[in-house]
This record gives structure tokens, C-alpha cells and sequence, in this order.
């Protein structure tokens, strides 16, 4: 899902800042269209991505959206491995 910073470790609480998730949260609630897109690394070579949404009845659109910046950004890129 799409949170405001990147991911979280894995020693992380179970509950997090409320804001965290809840905007992920109210898009699904109200049943309008979302699409992930990646946008890289941050410094801690974790994965940092952006939430596109539209109205409703424009999945494309989101689509469309994420796709330009997907290119503009340089893609998925495979985050490093936890030893």
C-alpha cells in the first residue's frame, strides 16, 4: 500500500501514525479508482512509490498517469536485500 514515507522495517509496531493509513484507507473506501506507481529508492535504498486517483469511472486514467511517471521517474527498481 501507499504510505507517506517509505517503507517501514519490520520491527515497526503493528499500529502506526493514524495518517499513515488512513488515506489509503478513505480512497478505498469511497470507491474511487487508485493505481501505485513506482518512483524509485530513497536514501536508505528502500522503495518510495506515489498514489494516483481519479474520479469515478476513470481507471485509465490512473493508469495513464502512473505510467508517465513510472517513465519519467526510470521504473520499477528492485529494492536491496536484507541480510
Amino acid at each position: 500500500p501507499t504510505f507517506p514515507q517509505s517503507a517501514p522495517v519490520h520491527v515497526w509496531p503493528l499500529l502506526m501514525n493514524t495518517f499513515d493509513y488512513i488515506c489509503c484507507g478513505v480512497i478505498n473506501a469511497v470507491g474511487v479508482p487508485s493505481t501505485q506507481c513506482p518512483l524509485g529508492l530513497d536514501s536508505k535504498q528502500l522503495p518510495l512509490g506515489i498514489q494516483c486517483i481519479a474520479g469515478r469511472g476513470h481507471d485509465q486514467l490512473t493508469l495513464a498517469v502512473a505510467q508517465e511517471i513510472e517513465q519519467a521517474m526510470g521504473g520499477w527498481v528492485s529494492p536491496s536485500r536484507i541480510n
